[in-house]
């Protein structure tokens, strides 16, 4: 980020970005996750991290960046220390599952 911020909205562009940019790799390489996590890089130079873990794993881009979001927001309510540098994270990769056989491939 250009300045050190606790502007949600200015923090969230910089997010959205790197969410598409995990989407679209995830996507090219057939992968889900199970959790996704923030860090932050404070303005005195101390990381924080948050995560949260889903039952199933998933890969879409809408459930990255809520998820995203609400990290940051329950981060920014329990600080009052500007945000230098922040990151999103993915992990608990898997192989994204083909979809679901129908019950009628089974009849032939």
């Amino acid at each position: 980020m250009k300045e050190d911020t606790l502007d949600l909205s200015h923090i969230l562009e910089k997010t959205n970005k790197l969410c598409e940019e995990i989407h679209t790799e995830t996507l090219q390489r057939a992968l889900s996750f199970r959790t996704v996590g923030i860090i932050a890089v404070m303005k005195d130079m101390s990381i924080h991290g948050r995560s949260r873990s889903f039952d199933s794993p998933t890969n879409g881009l809408e459930v990255l960046k809520l998820t995203v979001r609400g990290l940051l927001e329950k981060f920014l309510s329990e600080s009052n220390v500007k945000i230098r540098r922040v990151g999103v994270k993915v992990s608990g990769l898997a192989k994204a599952e083909k979809s679901q056989k129908q019950l009628t491939s089974f009849i032939e």
